[in-house]
């Protein structure tokens, strides 16, 4: 694994200084980047309008996901290996808390009561979570491996990588209401602006199935490149990215019809992704090469790598507060 990650970091580089472009528009102001690094156990903080990074917050080890308290600005990162969730003050840029939760807790986010939606990788569940006292509040099974969750007004949604399904709950209740088929290993989960549709990665059918919310359907599956790993819509919804780690790219969908308007080259083993807000820029975590690269999405060209941490896996864009 260290010889073809080192050999995919030499190919990524080439392919940058062939492939980038010199100009680099701005994106949206006053919006920072949290990316989390997996290997060195930091967060790089990128300011998105310049495009460089600022500062990095050391975490507990190995950090896996990322959700924001949009009210507060505190961020949650959880740690699988260690069974814990650690709270970051993102105005001073530092972990002030850790909630202790046990397990193999992965995924995370945070529902409009401000309670943390956080999934459990090896006991196949969902935990809820008081967000100020880090208090659990309950337990929600549902299916193997569930990896990335996304909560919206009165629903969640699961990715059960190894039922090939999502889990639809009832924010209510805190029960399960529905349970969607899928393709093969979903991962990646996002949610429409307009909570019409649900994005799903399949990881290893290389593809992205289309839930309708109203039916609680697939009602599309979308080719992407082979292994995607991280989805993430325009603000208005126009547009999706997602993001292909074998591939080495950032498929560019059109919502309407779901097609594909581009194909973005950008760094090895790319993963987590967001989009700024208004809009024009996708930032994308690249894994292997230690990077995030920018995307214009109009031209569909990567226009800008911004070294950071090592081993980037997930990406989180908050407003300056």
């Amino acid at each position: 694994m260290t010889r073809m990650r080192s050999l995919l970091i030499a190919i990524g580089g080439w392919l940058l200084c062939l492939g980038a472009a010199a100009d680099v528009a701005l994106a949206s102001p006053k919006e920072r980047l949290f990316v989390v690094n997996q290997e060195d156990a930091t967060i790089t903080v990128i300011d998105a309008a310049a495009q460089e990074a600022t500062a990095t917050i050391p975490v507990a080890a190995a950090p896996a996901s990322i959700a924001a308290a949009q009210e507060t600005g505190e961020l949650f990162v959880t740690h699988p290996e260690a069974g814990q969730v650690s709270v970051v003050d993102s105005a001073k840029l530092a972990v002030w808390r850790t909630f202790k939760i046990g397990g193999a807790p992965f995924g995370i986010a945070v529902d409009p009561a401000g309670r943390l939606l956080v999934t459990d990788w090896n006991e196949h569940c969902v935990r809820v979570l008081d967000g100020r006292s880090g208090e659990i509040l309950g337990r929600i099974e549902v299916g193997k491996s569930p990896a990335h969750i996304v909560a919206g007004a009165d629903r969640a949604y699961v990715a059960n990588r190894e039922s090939d399904s999502v889990s639809v709950v009832d924010l209510a209740t805190l029960e399960v209401s529905e349970t969607v088929a899928v393709g093969r290993a979903p991962f990646a989960i996002g949610l429409s602006p307009d909570e019409a549709h649900v994005l799903v990665g399949n990881v290893r059918s290389s593809d992205m199935s289309v839930i309708d919310t109203r039916d609680l359907k697939a009602v599309a599956t979308v080719k992407t490149g082979s292994l995607p790993y991280g989805v993430a819509l325009q603000p208005s919804g126009e547009r999706v990215t997602v993001s292909n780690q074998q591939s080495g790219t950032l498929s560019i969908l059109a919502r309407d019809g779901w097609r594909l308007m581009h194909t973005a080259r950008v760094g090895s083993y790319p993963e987590g992704v967001a989009v700024s807000r208004d809009g024009r820029h996708a930032f994308v975590a690249n894994w292997f090469s230690d990077d995030v690269s920018v995307v214009d999405l109009e031209s569909g060209r990567e226009t800008q790598r911004i070294n950071v941490g090592k081993g980037p896996r997930m990406v989180l864009l908050l407003p300056q507060l």
